[in-house]
């Protein structure tokens, strides 16, 4: 709050462990609130000497000297990691980026790598963005009916000798007019290494198709729709028998012409092949002229999710013919450039993702703490939340993994919703007291529980080498009795004389047990365990009364 002035007493402190002179933050932080915005021109700071002066060197020190470093206060916690793994929208990577201590990670690209060419033409720039993320829709729906096609009875005929198809890849990157011969054997995807159909196919090619000269990266290729082949000079056109993956195959035709398969692939005999070259120059001639390849009809492919994905494909082709940036008289070159600028920016944010996820401090606190919930069977072996996982979730004010393992293994059963809410205050009170409180024989037993619960589950986490405050200190049942008494009606005054813990610190267990009941309430709900969700709900209308719960007013 603002003040005309401020007056330090003293510029020493005591930070819990010895007396020091303040920080120059310190310092920053009180002074700055003298002077009223608005009323005051200056504002006063006085420092009060008393009998010592202090050294001039240390007031310097602390109104002039550096601020000190920013440190992140960002902790992975169990809880944390269990959410994250539910949300297949945001990965736990992510979100350890957007933490302070990753920031300075996250800004190690250089300048010059972030600069891209950007295209600057009035007629392509209203809509060449959507036509490239639309044409890369159609390409992909295109692979995945190619796919669910290529693996069912009926359709699967449809990929046989004769047909004539649209190649485009590394090497056949002109949308070449081909003929599948014969199915070839399975090869493994050079992407992700799956297993994938192959065919022999004869493709209309020119010389340095063929010899490889004009093979470009995978990158290179831009998603392009509608897919008209290349003119190839008739003088130049000669024919490639090769093998070729289905994701080289971009276009099912409907055409279909007579090919000798055996004389082809099995005994390489020219003049069948010369034949079948003949044939594919003929259609390819006639589709360059008209602009357009006719495809195959789908229709005898009922599957729900085909005929869905086919819908959309041709929803998307027809709106591609209706961008404006089609009209430009330069629309090829500038789609060109669209898609480098496309592939920059996917290579750069990549390259940052990658740097910043080989580099990321926590990773190996998280690979860690992953370690510990498959143990614990809060997660299966694909990271996959199991049923203690989403009772943990509900659990964000205490220990989770203690707390989840003593509602699971039905512990708090046995017990009456005053003892329960007692047993919950270890997890909340982290003051010391010098009064052993009086608990009963009943109490006791569940203390002890709570205490084997928490030493098996601080054995796993030692087991895996994680470095956590939680279970570096013992439990303290100190308010227990307090606790206990309140639920069971005892007034405010009595029971502060029943410890010598401060009346604000019995308030706030208090008030933060009542955070606690609702979170073992909702796990209940999750577990579907209505006796305990009844209990938890009495204990919690038990502790919130009198003064304790009082709102302050306004």
């Amino acid at each position: 709050m603002p003040a005309k002035c401020v007056v330090f007493s003293t510029t020493r402190k005591h930070d819990g462990r010895s007396f020091r002179d303040l920080l120059p933050a310190e310092y920053t932080q009180m002074a700055g609130r003298a002077g009223r915005r608005g009323l005051d021109p200056t504002g006063t700071v006085i420092i009060v000497a008393s009998d010592n002066l202090p050294e001039l060197s240390a007031i310097r020190n602390m109104i002039l000297g550096p601020p000190g470093k920013l440190s992140s206060q960002f902790r992975l916690t169990y809880n944390m990691i269990l959410n994250l793994l539910r949300v297949e929208a945001l990965r736990v990577e992510e979100m350890i980026k957007r933490s302070f201590s990753e920031n300075a990670s996250q800004s190690l690209l250089p300048d010059q790598q972030k600069k891209v060419i950007e295209l600057s033409c009035e007629i392509c720039q209203e809509d060449i963005d959507m036509y490239y993320d639309m044409s890369l829709d159609v390409i992909e729906c295109n692979q995945r009916l190619l796919e669910m096609a290529s693996n069912h009875p009926q359709a699967s005929k449809s990929l046989v000798s004769g047909r004539i198809v649209i190649l485009r890849d590394t090497h056949f990157n002109r949308n070449n007019v081909a003929v599948i011969l014969k199915q070839a054997p399975i090869v493994a995807s050079a992407d992700t290494g799956a297993k994938l159909k192959a065919f022999y196919v004869l493709a209309l090619v020119d010389a340095e198709t063929k010899s490889r000269k004009l093979d470009v990266d995978a990158q290179s290729l831009a998603p392009r729709w509608p897919l008209i082949p290349e003119m190839i000079n008739e003088n130049d056109a000669v024919y490639e028998v090769a093998a070729v993956p289905l994701t080289s195959i971009v276009l099912v035709t409907d055409r279909v012409i007579k090919v000798d398969v055996e004389l082809i692939v099995d005994r390489h005999r020219i003049t069948p092949m010369r034949e079948a070259l003949k044939q594919l120059q003929a259609v390819a001639c006639e589709w360059i002229s008209t602009r357009d390849v006719p495809e195959i009809e789908w229709a005898k492919m009922r599957s729900l999710e085909f005929q869905e994905t086919l819908q959309f494909k041709n929803t998307q082709v027809k709106a591609l013919a209706n961008k404006s940036c089609v009209l430009c008289k330069d629309f090829d070159a500038h789609y060109v450039v669209k898609h480098a600028e496309k592939v920059l920016r996917a290579n750069l944010a990549y390259l940052k993702m990658a740097i910043s996820e080989q580099n990321l401090e926590l990773i190996p606190d998280y690979e860690q703490r992953i370690s510990v919930l498959k143990e614990l069977k809060f997660i299966d072996e694909n990271s996959t939340v199991l049923l203690k996982g989403r009772v943990a979730c509900e659990i964000n004010s205490t220990s989770e993994l203690v707390l989840t393992e003593l509602i699971l293994e039905n512990t708090l059963a046995a017990y009456d919703p005053e003892e329960v809410v007692a047993l919950l205050s270890c997890f909340v009170f982290q003051e010391k007291t010098d009064v052993e409180p009086a608990i009963p024989t009943k109490l006791q037993q569940g203390r002890d529980a709570i205490i084997a619960i928490r030493e098996r589950v601080a054995r796993v986490n030692d087991l895996h080498k994680v470095a956590t405050e939680e279970f570096q200190n013992e439990l303290k049942f100190g308010l227990m009795e307090v606790v206990y008494e309140w639920a069971k009606g005892m007034p405010f005054e009595q029971i502060t004389a029943l410890t010598d813990v401060p009346e604000g610190t019995v308030v706030r267990v208090i008030t933060r047990l009542d955070e606690t009941c609702r979170e073992v309430r909702d796990a209940a709900r999750v577990i579907g365990d209505a006796e305990l969700f009844k209990k938890m709900e009495e204990a919690q209308i038990r502790i919130k009364r009198d003064s304790v719960f009082f709102r302050l007013l306004p």
